[in-house]
């Protein structure tokens, strides 16, 4: 899933024969696939994980000119990082006190209060070092821990679209 909330396709066989480089996005919220370009390299059987900054690591696979050997690796880069319509980004609950080893879930929000799929958590030292860290995996996204003692501020982006910072106090 990507920042902006749609699924991308890269890669694959077409018609089980012929490798193809073709990139689409499927937008669950109204159910269309739209063409998003091609991969540097045609391949398939390949991953592709989605870094914190929105953009896709794609690498390894098959080209089948040389099986299981596609070593290039590329960066796809999504045209848009931001869901349509989204002007503002607010973050739930709003500052929060925990102690060291336990954990807070934060939540993102769109400008009409919808939430938000997927986006970006950026965490920042105010006082101490290493206070906190929120995770960016999509099993547990938005989930911050406190590892030592003071202020962090946590932020929710998509895009350049990112909320007001919400204060995390470790004790």
């Amino acid at each position: 899933m990507l920042n902006n909330g749609t699924v991308l396709f890269a890669g694959g066989l077409s018609f089980s024969v012929f490798v193809t480089p073709s990139v689409e996005v499927f937008d669950p919220a109204n159910g269309t696939f739209a063409s998003a370009g091609a991969l540097a390299t045609a391949r398939t059987y390949h991953t592709a994980t989605r870094l914190n900054d929105g953009t896709v690591l794609i690498t390894g696979g098959d080209t089948f000119s040389n099986p299981f050997e596609a070593s290039v690796s590329e960066l796809y880069s999504p045209a848009t990082l931001v869901p349509p319509g989204v002007t503002a980004i607010t973050v739930t609950p709003g500052n929060q006190t925990i102690n060291i080893g336990s954990s807070v879930n934060f939540t993102a929000s769109d400008n009409n209060g919808n939430p938000l799929a997927s986006v970006t958590w950026v965490e920042s030292d105010v006082s101490g070092t290493g206070v906190a860290q929120i995770s960016n995996d999509a099993t547990n996204s938005g989930v911050a821990v406190g590892l030592s003692t003071g202020t962090a501020t946590i932020k929710a982006c998509t895009g350049a679209t990112c909320s007001l910072p919400v204060t995390i106090t470790v004790q």
